[in-house]
């Protein structure tokens, strides 16, 4: 039986101030040490990045959804015209 250890620096955040995130996990790598103001300044840039993801993807589907709803009033207009023609 092979027995494998690792050891990673993880950081744990709670209370975050954030409306989306409740608590953050955070894993280092291994190549060395880190100020606690970089790694403060990563998890925010994190944060905003995922944050503004999610913003365009909201807009995206709003988009989907108006297009859907212009497609099924194209194509009831067009079953009319063609059931008023034939």
């Amino acid at each position: 039986m092979t027995k494998r250890t690792y050891k990673k620096n993880m950081i744990l955040i709670k209370d975050t101030s954030n409306a989306l995130i409740d608590e953050a996990l955070i894993i280092l790598k291994d190549d060395g040490e880190y100020a606690e103001c970089d790694i403060i300044a990563e998890a925010d840039r994190i944060i905003g990045q995922s944050a503004e993801m999610r913003r365009l993807r909201r807009k995206k589907s709003d988009f989907a959804l108006t297009e859907f709803i212009l497609g099924i009033a194209v194509s009831a207009a067009v079953s009319v015209l063609l059931l008023a023609i034939f």
